[in-house]
């Protein structure tokens, strides 16, 4: 950032990264004098506690294990699919080229 200049510093900007980054860098607006402030969005007020991580972490686990493929009722298969023996990939390409 350029303080100078109430800005970035686009020079180092876009030595840094592509042009399609620096120009999303750009677009970020860059707030001088204003003070910094701890916000945890998993509460309503902003304010963290104990119970609200505990509920955060608790929906977080519950959304992550119904993404996966592997249920209990399936484990079996799933056991038995990785168990296969396939042709190996490497191999797989060689007879394709």
């Amino acid at each position: 950032m350029n303080e100078e200049h109430n800005g970035w510093n686009m020079q180092l900007v876009n030595d840094m990264f592509l042009p399609f980054e620096a120009q999303q860098i750009a677009q970020i607006p860059v707030v001088y004098n204003q003070r910094d402030e701890f916000v945890w969005r998993a509460n309503k007020n902003g304010e963290f506690s104990v119970k609200s991580a505990y509920h955060f972490l608790k929906q977080r686990k519950e959304a992550h294990q119904s993404n996966r493929s592997i249920m209990p009722q399936h484990s079996k298969i799933w056991a038995k699919l990785w168990k296969l023996r396939t042709i190996p990939r490497h191999v797989h390409l060689m007879w394709r080229t």
